[in-house]
């Protein structure tokens, strides 16, 4: 990424056939009027062992379960590097003015029909920390949306509300026109990131017992195969034939969430104690997956916490 962010090299692809030259398609979902509700997403990926491309994409959430498809994610901006701060500060600036016209005006077509718009921005809590310009996840005060302590985590009774961290050494936000409230951490990332936690747990007890190669690998894997999820330990020779086990995807996940039998393989007396565990955060995945929510349902799920 070049230094001046009004001369971008290669390094950021922006199409300039695609950019404010006032093109609309016919979208059956919206209609004249309604709001547009507008996504922006980023993440990283490696590409081969020595590239890492940085991708940030949009789409339109009007559209429903449709923007799940690929077809239905457009890319705005990619540039080989890393999730670095000052590198993305140079992508929000190519697209700051952008943001806020579509914030404050909305879009208004060729037939000067007019549709207001709502930003939205998700992604993993790495991207969106850096994006928000806050503290990483290690840090006294983590928190996205407020000055909670990480040693006050714990603490269910107290309220917080929806606003700012003014505690963590906070930075710029690098997409200033899209309000607070509308930054949400994506669930999926959570459901993956924990759930491996929660793995690595029980595993990584279970390898250490002396039976483990003869008895509970296989009865292991025979659980998994009686919930209906392809599950197998392997060892690993980069590793010095240490077990591993294979990765799992996010629809295997959460149904070895809510129907592993996670007790049957713990010995002791907290065992029912760390199933629950399990199905508990199944519980609250599927309440963050929820489309709506009752105010009901939001009280019932505080005083279960």
């Amino acid at each position: 990424i070049d230094d001046d962010v009004n001369e971008y090299t290669g390094d950021i692809l922006v199409d300039d056939h695609e950019v404010g030259n006032g093109a609309f398609r016919e979208n059956p979902v919206i209609i004249p009027e309604n709001i547009l509700y507008i996504k922006l997403d980023g993440d990283s990926r490696n590409v081969g062992r020595k590239q890492n491309h940085v991708m940030i994409t949009f789409c339109l959430l009007n559209e429903g379960k449709e923007v799940l498809k690929p077809d239905h994610q457009y890319c705005i901006c990619l540039y080989v590097g890393r999730e670095k701060y000052e590198d993305l500060a140079k992508v929000g600036q190519l697209f700051q003015n952008q943001l806020f016209d579509l914030k404050n005006n909305g879009i208004i077509n060729q037939n000067g029909i007019h549709w207001p718009t709502e930003l939205f921005f998700c992604g993993d809590w790495k991207f969106m920390y850096i994006i928000m310009g806050q503290s990483a996840p290690n840090s006294k005060y983590f928190y996205l949306y407020c000055d909670c302590e990480v040693t006050s985590r714990w603490d269910m009774n107290r309220t917080w509300n929806n606003t700012v961290n003014t505690k963590c050494e906070r930075k710029s936000l690098l997409f200033p026109a899209i309000n607070q409230e509308n930054y949400i951490p994506d669930e999926l990332h959570l459901l993956l990131r924990i759930s491996d936690v929660l793995m690595e747990c029980l595993f990584a007890d279970l390898i250490k017992n002396k039976d483990f190669s003869k008895q509970i690998k296989s009865a292991i894997e025979l659980a998994f195969k009686n919930i209906k999820v392809h599950f197998e330990f392997f060892q690993s020779k980069s590793t010095g034939k240490q077990w591993n086990w294979i990765s799992l995807m996010g629809p295997d996940k959460k149904i070895m969430l809510e129907k592993f039998p996670v007790s049957q393989f713990i010995p002791g007396t907290c065992e029912e104690d760390i199933e629950k565990l399990w199905q508990e955060f199944y519980h609250l995945y599927m309440i963050l997956h929820k489309a709506h929510l009752s105010d009901q349902e939001i009280d019932q799920f505080e005083i279960d916490a």
